[in-house]
């Protein structure tokens, strides 16, 4: 391989473009643009280099265009493919050698990272599920965002440089998030975000922090360890099998949006399914005996054994259930059907039972009485599916395939069961066993 620098001119009085030629054998011969100037009467064809006198100072010229020949040396030798080698490759290797600050890559800063990490999230799939990031993720990454950049305001800063998220942010992060303004009236201000939703930020903001650090950018590493996304166990409710049947019993002949919603819901209460996906199932999905389903959050399949009630639906809507509506749409009008059967009903321990709601607000724990037709939403039909299931001895692994969930522990959190209940599982287990032993002997 050889470099050669040359001049082609007729021009005597005006500096002129070097050249350059870069021959291997036969079938290489490429020529390029060197980008630098040379008079005529200052250049030598015999050494093809500029001639030094007393009377120009060629020798900044003469260490480029040794670097030019250095460096397109070193490429021409990585490159495996010769033959795909042209000008625009020669004139760019030289342009790069001359002007590399010209092709280093722009970092993004903090803020740029982010926005471009939540347009990538739209267009690719989640690398753990091969799925398309949900909308409700999109949302999540926007408020967190949103979050981020309303701190930055606050506390009049004119950028977040990566080198600011260290535990003096997270701490400062958090204290604004427990501190905002939320709602204004006439009275007061209403401040801070629920404990929860604040360590869902917290995840939201590692998400960010954990692709920059895979993509090189000068992240912290403290934040893996140290930025906690604490949270308090939430108080919800489940409905008993009996609380199932009288829903599913009762007559909205006279109001058939409510009928459709309520008999969705209890659809969904004996499948455990996710309500996004009991809006997808069609005829295709099931079978004599199974429902069979992928399942939208996590890409996995599921397959459900059909519950009676599930059968009895079924048959009413001649095999093709209801034109689904949208999540808020549903619990709205989930929330009327709820409150109708709730005014007929004369037991003040079932549907109008009181139940006392805490929640983490700012600095204050915030206490709300509720009746318990007041708390049920599309999610309760799916942990009542689960609690049900546990309460009457099933594995917990078994149910943990149709949740979703991946530890036990998270499993036993999420099901409400009593410490009482968990303890007369125990005693029948026992009680079984003692039974077993007494018909031995």
């Amino acid at each position: 391989m050889r470099l050669q620098f040359f001049i082609r001119t007729s021009q005597k009085k005006k500096p002129v473009k070097i050249k350059m030629r870069l021959r291997d054998g036969e079938t290489i011969n490429i020529y390029g643009d060197t980008g630098q100037y040379v008079h005529p009467k200052d250049w030598s064809n015999k050494r093809q280099m500029p001639i030094l006198r007393a009377d120009n100072n060629y020798d900044d010229l003469i260490e480029k265009l040794q670097g030019i020949e250095k460096a397109v040396r070193k490429e021409y030798i990585k490159e495996p493919d010769k033959t795909v080698l042209n000008k625009e490759w020669l004139n760019t290797v030289a342009d790069k050698y001359l002007y590399p600050e010209k092709y280093e890559e722009k970092q993004l800063t903090f803020f740029e990272f982010i926005e471009n990490f939540i347009e990538r999230s739209k267009k690719h799939p989640n690398p753990k599920s091969g799925k398309p990031v949900t909308n409700r993720t999109i949302q999540n990454y926007n408020k967190t965002l949103d979050e981020l950049e309303n701190y930055r305001k606050k506390k009049k800063m004119k950028e977040l440089d990566w080198q600011d998220v260290d535990m003096d942010f997270y701490y400062s992060f958090i204290d604004y998030l427990k501190h905002k303004p939320l709602k204004k009236s006439n009275e007061k201000t209403q401040k801070g975000l629920a404990l929860n939703t604040i360590g869902k930020r917290i995840r939201t903001l590692k998400v960010f922090l954990n692709a920059a650090e895979a993509e090189g950018y000068p992240v912290k590493p403290i934040f893996k360890k140290k930025f906690t996304a604490f949270s308090v166990e939430s108080e919800h409710i489940y409905l008993t099998e009996s609380e199932l049947e009288k829903i599913f019993n009762y007559d909205f002949s006279h109001n058939k949006k409510l009928e459709k919603v309520r008999d969705m819901f209890i659809l969904a209460s004996w499948t455990g399914l996710r309500y996004g996906d009991v809006k997808k199932l069609t005829s295709e999905n099931f079978t004599d005996r199974f429902i069979k389903i992928e399942q939208s959050k996590t890409g996995d399949s599921v397959t459900l054994p059909i519950h009676p009630t599930v059968k009895q639906l079924l048959k009413k809507y001649n095999g093709e259930l209801p034109e689904p509506i949208s999540n808020q749409n549903f619990n709205k009008y989930l929330k009327q059907a709820m409150k109708e059967i709730a005014s007929k009903d004369k037991d003040d321990t079932g549907f109008k039972e009181k139940i006392h709601k805490s929640t983490t607000v700012g600095d204050q724990t915030i206490s709300k009485s509720f009746e318990k037709w007041e708390m049920i939403t599309t999610h309760t039909a799916r942990r009542s599916f689960a609690t049900n299931l546990y309460k009457k001895g099933v594995p917990s692994i078994t149910i943990m395939k149709v949740t979703g969930h991946k530890t036990e522990s998270a499993f036993l959190k999420y099901i409400k069961v009593t410490e009482e209940e968990h303890a007369r599982k125990i005693e029948e287990m026992w009680n079984k066993e003692a039974e077993h032993l007494r018909k031995v002997e």
